[in-house]
Order: C-alpha cells, then structure tokens, then sequence
C-alpha cells in the first residue's frame, strides 16, 4: 500500500495483493498408479484433452486497488477503482465413500479427480464505488455512495469426489451489480439524532451449468442405489431424515460402491457406450430489484438513557428464468413476481455509572422470498422473517473490559436450500419454524502495559421446532441447526517483552468450539466433532527501524478437523468432504517506506 499527498485538498493510495498458496492435498489422477493413468479427459464440451492434475485447496490471488480522495471545508469526495483475479485449483470434495487407487477414503489423505484442467475456479472481479460526504453545518449532513461491480466466475468441480465419473460439473457465472444509497443524517450533539435514507440495487446474472457423466457408470449407480434405498427402506439422500445407524448407511453405500467396480479393483465400463455424456447447459438467469426506504430516531430521555427506534420499507422485483437443454431440444421456464415487507427496530441503553451499560435490541430481519419457474409451474417460498430479542451489558475500567448478552432468534417460514442432483440447481423451500437462543460473553484484562489477556465463550441452543406453522409435522423438527455449535469460545495471551532496543511481540490464541452438523437433516456421518486449533506467533521490532519480522504458526499441534461434509455428493447418496487447513508455518517481513 502505497500513499502519496497531491496537494492540501488531494491525495491518491494504491494498494495491491499477491498471494499464492500450493495444494494442501495432492490429486493423483494423472499418476501411473490411478484408476486411468495418464488417459486423456474431458472437458464440459465433450472434447478430449490431455491428462491434467493439480494438487488441491491452494491460492491464487491477485488484486490492485487505486483510491483517490478529496477534502475541502464541507465536502469529501472518495472514488475507487479495483481488479481482482483468482485462478485457484480445485476444492478438495473428496468422496468418503470410494477411495483413489490404492488410497483411503480419509479426507486427510490424497484424492483422485478426474475432472482435468477445468478443475478449479477462476474469478475476475471489477468494482468502480463513488462516496460523497456533505455538511451543511454541524448538525446536518448528506452522505451518498454508487457501486458497480462486474463478477465472472468459471468452475469445474468433482461432484462425486472420486476418479469414477458419476457426476461431475462446470459452470460460468456471469454478474453485474449496481446501486446507490443516500442517507441525511442530523444529530443536535445533545439529545437527538436522526436520518432518513434511501438505497436501490439492481442484481443481473446467468449461470449456464454443464454436469459430465460416464452414461455407463452413472445408470449402474442409480439402478443399484434405488435397488438398495427400496428394500432397506434406508434413504441416501443427505436431505432426508433417517433414524438409521451410520453403520447401517455405510454398509449400504459399500454395497453400492462394489457394483461399480469389477473383480480386478478397476471400474466398470462399457464400450458400447459413448465414455462421457454432457448434460445441458442448464442456465438459471436471475435479476433482482430492491429499493429501500428507512428512518431512524435516537433520543436521549436522560442523560443516562438512550432510546432509538427505526423501521425499513422493502419493495422488491424478482425475475427468474430457466433453460434446460435435453435431447428433446432446449426449455424455457420463467417468472416475476413482486413484495414488499416492512421491518422495524427498537434499542434503549442505559449508562449505570461511568463504568457499567445495559442495553435491550429488538429487530426484524428478512430473507427474500425465492421465486423458482421449472416444467412443474411456478414455486414461490414465504419471506423467512426472523424476529431477534438481545439483551447484553458492558463494564469497562481502567485495566478490564466485559461484554456480554443473552439472545434470541425466532424465525418463521425458515427457508432451506438443497442441491438437485440432476440439475445442481439450488432449491430453496420452506420448511417450518425454529428458534435460535444463547448466550455469549468476553473479557480483556490488561494485566500490564506488556501483558493482555481476553477470552470469550458462547452457549447455543439452536433447534428446529417440531411442527411447521400449519401443524404439520417437520421431518427436522428437534434438529440442529447447521454449522451451530452449542459450546464455542477462544482464549488470547499477547505478551510484549522488552530488550534493549528491541520489542519482542509473542501472540497465543486458542479457539475451540463443539461439535456441528453440516446438513440440517442431522444425516448420520456428516459432523465434526468437538475441536480446538491454535495458532501462534512470534513478532521482532526494533526501534526506529522500518522492518519487523514474524515467525507464525497456525493450526500448531497440526489437528485434522473438517469444514464441510455433504454437498452435492450426499445428495447424491456419497457424500463429499472437505479438510481444514494443517499445520502451515511461516515467516512474514514488513516494511514501511
């Protein structure tokens, strides 16, 4: 990041980024020992191309930003400009259910997917944002801001996880997004303070989606599935509830799996048949419209008590429409559909003494509805609508700060999202009502000028309700939430020790949190149990020197832990994971100029 002053009204920063990260788990697809060997693949045309692997989980990023800035008395004008690309390689969803050759199905071990040089996501990114300040005086105020962004995405991913092509898929997504706001703001530097705004956003953006299967391998695995899902009554989808055991499913999965292989370990085949089937594009086009209007009053009854309240009017355009190409030719579904909603907010805070403050929230949130048009006619689910209640209180001394609360989330019409596994488009349906509870805290001690302590812990409590707001019964009800831990919290040691003319800055931070589901079905298997990752670093500064030097550490005792589970592959019946971070130690430099 680089600042340079023009002159007393004008200045100019550019600031830039480059990073780059190998594969955390390497891909042996093109190795001798693979399924296939050096074989060539396929890409999302049908076209041959040379065999191709790429470790996986690294980085690729690359961005530049250039911001320029003018103050006068009253006014403040800031525009920005910025790039960025990513080419990354691929996200390692790595079947737990069919391993590479010769490997384990761990997702701590290597993987083998076939999906070639598509394998991976790239990304550019431009954004252009303008921000004006304005004051008329020292009460009023004008502050305005316009954006556009300009998105393209491209990326191909292993669906099933494995070297067998049961389904893969590729896509380019293509987005623009553009909008402004414009907020007046009062505030009387006593009691009241106020403003009134309003904001609009206008979101475009086409998603052709191509899904690649060998036709042989794909019609064996669903024959068999179904086969096996009728007489064991046992579902495979991670999307559907089951009081089966994990090892009831995972006996039923290796049934599945050994239908796909012949005696000799390799895969089934059939030369009769074409070796690949392009499926699609499939392309989902969506466009969204939001204009916002919104009001917010804060007034002090009493020196001590602070009572605000604000409410926001939604009006809302969506527009959808879908294409499915088949073998009969190409279909075209479409819909548009308008809301609107109005969502209020209420706050008091109270200032016991100089020390203490209690506060009570009240706010309504929303998650638009989602208007889907297929073969099947128009689906449009309910707003889900969440209603949060907080209650908290804060103490801070000379040497010691505290902030804790108890809160509640209630919702209705909870929206849930699922992968189709033919289409991979994303389904979102209503599924009833559910409420979200806790309670959280943290504290910093200051014990010395060189020596800081914090910590923090939260209790959860997040379930979905059992009956759905008609009465129905909900097949989650009694569920947890995903990625919801009902213990979680962390514990920070910074000490600074002093020597000669050097600053030695030493950091400790453990994290921990319990275990969470990654489906809100609860599906068997797909968890992370109760874990803790710590990371640790050792800074050096000198004085009056424009270098530091770091020696960091993250994840230090090296734990294996996941970050998802499930995904396409467990609508699929095999579902997918995906490793967190190992151990990685480095050495940062920094320099000032």
């Amino acid at each position: 990041m680089y600042n340079q002053p023009i002159n007393d009204n004008h200045s100019f920063r550019i600031a830039g980024l480059y990073r780059e990260m190998d594969g955390i788990v390497e891909n042996n697809a093109c190795s001798a020992d693979s399924y296939y060997g050096n074989a060539n693949m396929y890409n999302h045309l049908g076209e041959e191309v040379p065999c191709n692997s790429e470790d996986l989980q690294g980085v690729s990023v690359q961005a530049l930003r250039a911001t320029w800035r003018a103050n006068y008395d009253q006014l403040e004008i800031i525009a920005r400009a910025a790039m960025e690309y990513n080419d990354q390689p691929g996200i390692v969803f790595k079947s737990g259910s069919i391993a590479p050759n010769g490997g384990g199905t761990s997702p701590f071990t290597d993987a083998e997917f076939s999906l070639g040089s598509e394998l991976g996501i790239e990304r550019t990114l431009q954004a252009y944002d303008l921000t004006v300040n304005y004051d008329f005086n020292q009460m009023l105020s004008l502050h305005a801001d316009a954006y556009y962004k300009d998105v393209e995405v491209s990326e191909g991913f292993d669906a099933d996880g494995s070297a067998l092509r049961i389904q893969d898929a590729y896509f380019d997504n293509d987005a623009t997004l553009k909008g402004a706001s414009m907020r007046l703001v009062y505030d009387s530097g006593d009691k009241l303070a106020a403003f009134v705004g309003t904001s609009i956003t206008q979101d475009d953006s086409i998603l052709p989606y191509y899904v690649m299967v060998d036709p042989f391998v794909r019609e064996t695995f669903d024959a068999v599935k179904a086969q096996l899902e009728a007489t064991s009554n046992i579902p495979l989808n991670q999307n559907i509830a089951t009081d089966a055991s994990l090892e009831e499913i995972e006996a039923l999965r290796a049934m599945l799996v050994s239908q796909l292989f012949n005696e000799d370990g390799s895969p089934i085949s059939n030369p009769a048949l074409p070796p690949i089937l392009i499926q699609g594009p499939f392309i989902f086009e969506a466009e969204l419209d939001i204009a916002s209007y919104v009001a917010e009053v804060s007034y002090f009854v009493t020196d001590d008590i602070n009572i605000t309240a604000g409410i926001r009017y939604i009006d809302e355009t969506r527009y959808t429409r879908n294409t499915y190409t088949t073998a009969d030719g190409a279909f075209t579904f479409d819909a548009e559909r308008d809301f609107d909603d109005t969502l209020p907010r209420f706050a008091v805070s109270y200032d016991v003494n100089n020390n203490w403050n209690v506060y009570a929230n009240y706010a309504r949130g929303r998650r638009s509805p989602v208007v889907d048009a297929n073969a099947g006619g128009v689906n449009v689910t309910k707003p889900e609508i969440v209603d949060s209640y907080d209650l908290g209180i804060k103490y801070q001394s000379a040497n010691f700060l505290f902030s804790g609360a108890i809160f509640t989330y209630e919702y209705s019409d909870y929206q849930q999202s699922f992968t189709d596994a033919e289409t991979l488009q994303s389904i979102t349906v209503t599924v009833g009502d559910s409420t979200m509870s806790g309670i959280e805290g943290m504290a910093t001690y200051n014990y010395s000028e060189t020596l800081t302590l914090t910590a923090s812990l939260g209790f959860l409590d997040a379930e979905f309700a059992d009956n759905t707001a008609d009465g129905s019964e909900f097949q989650y009800g009694g569920n947890k939430f995903r990625l919801a831990p009902e213990v979680s919290g962390a514990i920070n040691i910074n000490k600074v020790f002093n020597m000669d003319s050097f600053d030695i800055d030493v950091n400790w931070l453990t994290s921990f949190q319990s275990e969470v589901f990654f489906e809100s079905s609860n599906y068997p298997g797909l968890s992370q149990d109760t874990y803790s990752l710590t990371d640790v670093s050792l800074k050096l500064l000198q004085d009056n020197s424009k270098f530091a030097y770091e020696l960091y550490v993250n994840n230090l005792f090296d734990k294996e832990f996941l970050i998802d589970a499930g995904n396409t592959g467990g609508g699929l019946g095999i579902p997918t994971f995906v490793r967190g971070m190992p151990r990685i130690a480095g050495v940062r430099v920094y320099y000032e100029f």
